[in-house]
């Protein structure tokens, strides 16, 4: 009689044992997709800043026919940096 019931809470402990770690691993991967979508969010709006910031900046210099050399080789360095800026978007997050 005493083993039946040790039996029983044995095959009761390994049936909790076995659906608490499905769970976990199911939370495990949820977070991994969380993690993965917020990491793509930093990328997408740190690039939006850099955007946004070559935009303001572009629209204090006069309109192309008008403006000079050094005006346009300016707004070239600025577009150049921009683009720099933006590729090490990447590097502020971690992949696995």
């Amino acid at each position: 009689m005493r083993w039946r019931g040790l039996t029983v809470w044995i095959i009761v402990f390994s049936l909790v044992v076995v659906f608490s770690y499905r769970q976990t691993q199911d939370l495990v991967e949820q977070n991994k997709e969380r993690i993965s979508d917020i990491q793509l969010s930093r990328i997408e709006s740190c690039k939006a800043n850099y955007n946004g910031i070559y935009t303001v900046a572009v629209s204090l210099y006069p309109p192309a026919p008008v403006r000079s050399i050094a005006q346009a080789e300016s707004l070239s360095r600025l577009n150049e940096t921009v683009a720099k800026l933006k590729l090490k978007c990447k590097k502020q997050v971690r992949t696995p």
